[in-house]
């Protein structure tokens, strides 16, 4: 038996019709999941991941992926993802990007705020604290990014290196 509890998901918008992924009403708009299995009745961390990435035609799109949380010392941990450093925006709540490629492999991870992200396939997310962006759009038409919600929103975005396995 498994029970779940703290489960919680992002809103994305596909074919003009906006679902919620899962989640009960309260906790619709991030992207963790936690359970308990029966075996060990440890919690095993799953953290859920859009990846944004470019299709050979040179649009882009996104894909909901997992990486799993390993049990390490007094909680979780996943595994160490070198990069080059990393960079902290804080974007304008009416901000309105024009199509962009991502500068290079990067994760993003909003802090307090919210936007959305809109792909060249028409998908819509809406990125809030516990949304989690991998974004490898690095060629092609690129993705757009809009101020969403009623104040600012701060971003952390952790440059990774080429060789880094994240899904």
């Amino acid at each position: 038996m498994r029970a779940e509890y703290g489960r919680m998901s992002a809103l994305v918008k596909t074919s003009g019709a906006m679902t919620n992924q899962a989640g009960p009403p309260n906790y619709n708009t991030a992207a963790i999941t936690t359970h308990i299995s029966k075996e060990d009745g440890m919690a095993n961390h799953a953290m859920e991941v859009w990846r944004i990435f470019s299709k050979p035609d040179g649009t882009s799109s996104m894909e909901k992926v997992a990486f799993t949380l390993e049990p390490q010392g007094s909680g979780w941990s996943s595994p160490q993802m070198n990069g080059k450093g990393f960079v902290v925006k804080r974007l304008k709540r009416d901000m309105q990007a024009k199509w962009h490629t991502a500068p290079r492999r990067q994760m993003g991870y909003t802090i307090y705020g919210e936007g959305e992200i809109e792909t060249g396939d028409g998908q819509k997310l809406v990125v809030r604290p516990g949304v989690v962006t991998l974004l490898e759009d690095l060629t092609g038409k690129g993705h757009l990014t809009r101020g969403h919600g009623e104040g600012d929103r701060m971003i952390v975005f952790t440059a990774l290196d080429d060789d880094v396995k994240v899904v």
